[in-house]
């Protein structure tokens, strides 16, 4: 009985938790248009896939971070560029391989609708969220993991941040 008791409890609480967030969603807008969503030359429809989940879980996560708990926000990628760029002509040995330079920024064309608590529309907008000076201010510890995704991310976490931060009082312009 006691084991049953935690048990519902445990869930309950995750229930609970787990309501508490932002509502949220992410589509990706006629992906295989992208300007660039693949980690090589040669990328495959399944790697894009994998990509799509992982950049849709990560805006999940801005929005959790970000966004009142009680606001709302729905966000259409429309299209992605991703960091760096493949410079074949430097070696046929890096035909596959993504160069990082600032002159290949990462870059999402993104509209967006900003709920408040009682569903008036705080913002609809569509935006280019990009970063040319991505090379130089990705946090170290993004910098030192694997995560295929450090630039794309820490440019969306930064955007995210100002544009939406729950502390912040005024609509973005």
């Amino acid at each position: 009985m006691k084991k049953l008791l935690l048990l519902f409890l445990t869930l309950t609480g995750f229930t609970i938790a787990f309501s508490s967030h932002a509502a949220f969603t992410v589509r990706f807008d006629h992906p295989e248009n992208y300007n660039d969503l693949s980690l090589s030359g040669s990328s495959t429809p399944g790697i894009q896939d994998e990509l799509m989940k992982q950049l849709e879980a990560y805006f999940k996560v801005l929005a959790n971070r970000y966004l009142s708990k009680d606001e709302s926000m729905e966000i259409v990628v429309l299209d992605i560029d991703m960091a760096g760029g493949y410079e074949p002509w430097q070696t046929p040995n890096l035909t596959n391989t993504r160069i990082m330079r600032d002159v290949y920024p990462p870059k999402f064309s993104l509209q967006y609708i900003w709920r408040d608590p009682s569903g008036k529309i705080k913002a609809d907008q569509q935006e280019t969220v990009s970063d040319l000076n991505y090379l130089m201010l990705i946090d170290s510890k993004q910098f030192q993991t694997n995560d295929r995704l450090r630039y794309e991310k820490a440019m969306l976490e930064r955007w995210f941040r100002v544009r939406f931060s729950a502390t912040t009082q005024s609509t973005p312009h």
